[in-house]
């Protein structure tokens, strides 16, 4: 019976341990995605502000 009990402990043990890792791989996944994205955005926000500053300045030039 104490080698059942022992066996059954470890594999509790290593169960718990597999859940574990599995939830943190998850949320490092969804961290990093999330991540990626939001840098994403942010460059699409300064690409457009360039734009706008450029087409500002191309309205002020004065041909001959």
């Amino acid at each position: 019976m104490s080698t059942l009990k022992t066996v059954g402990i470890a594999a509790t043990l290593l169960a718990t341990g597999l859940v574990g890792y599995g939830i943190y791989k998850a949320i490092q996944d969804e961290d990093e995605q999330g991540c990626s994205s939001d840098d994403a955005t942010d460059w699409d926000e300064e690409e457009d502000a360039d734009e706008e500053v450029f087409d500002d300045a191309e309205d002020d030039v004065v041909y001959g």
